[in-house]
């Protein structure tokens, strides 16, 4: 039988057994007040101020209290982190975008992913005509982060013309 809510040794072993964690979904938005500094970009664009969140986790399970990560870590990455942590199984969803970074996060080993696909959108309205017959159009709004490396193709995102008259 399981121990009721308000029992005293319940709630020790939840506290005990339960992360806490936040993480942001993407860039401020600069023409409502986000500051992204020192980063380039806002929200819904593909630099990095627009795709670069902060986030914490905290709890009794973290091995390395007070670290601070500048590892890789995507959105996708909390679902098996989640599964796992909860003891749960990952068999019947394979294959996954997410990688379980637990170890990154509690004990700040180097991270398991080394490459994030930001952005493919194939919906996405060309203003320019196509300059060439490469087999990848160009002008697809795209970007591909690799280690340190990250390439962009069309537009990332940032109207400047439009961004300086709404801030005048």
């Amino acid at each position: 039988m399981s121990k009721p809510p308000h029992d005293k040794d319940n709630h020790t072993d939840v506290k005990r057994t339960t992360p806490l964690c936040s993480r942001q979904d993407n860039g401020g938005q600069v023409l409502y007040g986000g500051d992204n500094w020192p980063l380039r970009g806002r929200k819904g664009s593909l630099l990095e101020g627009g795709v670069k969140a902060v986030g914490f986790v905290h709890g009794q399970m973290i091995q390395k209290k007070g670290a601070i990560s500048k590892e890789l870590i995507h959105i996708s990455d909390w679902f098996p982190i989640l599964i796992n942590l909860a003891n749960g199984s990952l068999k019947r969803t394979n294959p996954l975008d997410g990688v379980d970074q637990w170890r990154t996060i509690s004990y700040g080993e180097q991270s398991q992913r080394k490459t994030i696909l930001h952005n493919i959108d194939p919906l996405f309205s060309h203003a320019v005509k196509r300059k060439s017959n490469n087999k990848f159009d160009t002008r697809k709004r795209a970007a591909l982060r690799h280690n340190e490396w990250k390439i962009i193709t069309g537009d990332p995102g940032i109207n400047v013309k439009k961004l300086n008259v709404l801030i005048k």
